[in-house]
Formats: structure tokens, C-alpha cells, sequence
């Protein structure tokens, strides 16, 4: 396993750099060098979630952080975060809050 995790390192810190975007997984499976398939299934045993679930959980947290320290209005934090769904966003935030 602890191969595994050293392999889905790179994918992790790819999908942190991109927050801003909803990356295909076709792009992460480029990036890892590995199938679409053997991509998803890895990263979701080596982290516990989807590449997808990771992306929009880091993305509603940056949110909650922001609700929570500036003073900008829920719907320019939920833009800026990259949250295009409001009814995500409300969920989401409520969870991380």
C-alpha cells in the first residue's frame, strides 16, 4: 500500500494546485501516467474518497474558511470557490461549519 501512496502523492498535489477547476479524470490519469480505471479505483483506496469527492471537499473548505473570515457575501465565496451547484455549496458549507 505504501506504494500506492507514494504514486497518488503527485495526483494529490495536482489536485490542490487546480482547486479552481473540476479536473476530468481524464486529466489526473494523464498526470499519474496510469488508466482512467486503475486511477480511480487506487485513489479511492489509498484516500478514501474520489478524486471528484477530494476536489469539492477542499473547495468547501477553502469556502467555510472564507465565510468565516472575511466579510465578502456567500454568493461571491461560493463563485470564488469554485462551487458552480449553490445547493453543494449550502450543503457542503453547513457540514464543514
Amino acid at each position: 500500500m505504501w506504494i500506492n501512496s507514494r504514486r497518488m502523492q503527485p495526483v494529490l498535489a495536482y489536485v490542490a494546485a487546480h482547486l479552481d477547476q473540476d479536473i476530468p479524470l481524464q486529466e489526473l490519469s494523464a498526470h499519474a501516467g496510469i488508466s482512467e480505471f486503475h486511477l480511480h479505483r487506487l485513489f479511492s483506496a489509498v484516500i478514501g474518497e474520489t478524486p471528484k469527492s477530494l476536489g469539492l471537499r477542499l473547495r468547501l473548505g477553502r469556502a467555510a474558511v472564507l465565510l468565516l473570515t472575511s466579510d465578502d457575501s456567500v454568493l461571491d465565496i461560493a463563485l470564488s470557490s469554485g462551487v458552480e451547484k449553490s445547493r453543494s455549496f449550502h450543503e457542503g458549507v453547513s457540514q464543514e461549519v
